[in-house]
């Protein structure tokens, strides 16, 4: 009764590339028809800074750089901090994944040090497992011998 509800929240990814694609093919009058956007000419700049810290949390806020829409710019403005934005999520994106490019060749030169390890400590084995023979065999000849 006064359990707690688990709220589903939407695929990330998805999301992020929803909105991405939404702020790439916004022109000023699209932003008019867009549920929850901004309709004002006033410059709501809601969508547009939740766009930036939802999806891209690693960008800092850049409404500074950008200043603040007045109303003389209005939806020009929101348009092309839109773009802008959507520019930044994707320089972002292609720095993670150079990084993550990065790590996975890190990771192969990894693995194949651990393999040559292997490989090695196999070969290391085999002459164990010989010399132990080679020792029972001896002991088994010795034994017999003072029998």
């Amino acid at each position: 009764m006064g359990g707690i509800r688990k709220v589903s929240r939407p695929n990330k990814h998805e999301d992020f590339r929803r909105r991405l694609e939404r702020a790439l093919s916004l022109s000023p009058s699209d932003s008019d028809s867009i549920p929850g956007s901004s309709s004002s000419a006033e410059g709501d700049t809601t969508e547009i800074e939740s766009l930036a810290e939802s999806d891209c949390p690693g960008l800092q806020r850049e409404t500074d750089l950008f200043g603040s829409i007045s109303q003389d710019v209005g939806e020009s403005a929101t348009s092309d901090n839109r773009i802008m934005i959507a520019f930044q999520c994707i320089s972002e994106l292609d720095t993670r994944v150079k990084s993550i490019q990065s790590s996975l060749s890190t990771l192969a030169d990894k693995t194949g040090t651990i393999c040559s390890d292997l490989d090695d400590i196999a070969q290391r084995l085999v002459a164990v497992e010989a010399a132990i023979e080679t020792i029972n065999s001896e002991t088994q000849s010795t034994t017999e011998e003072n029998n």
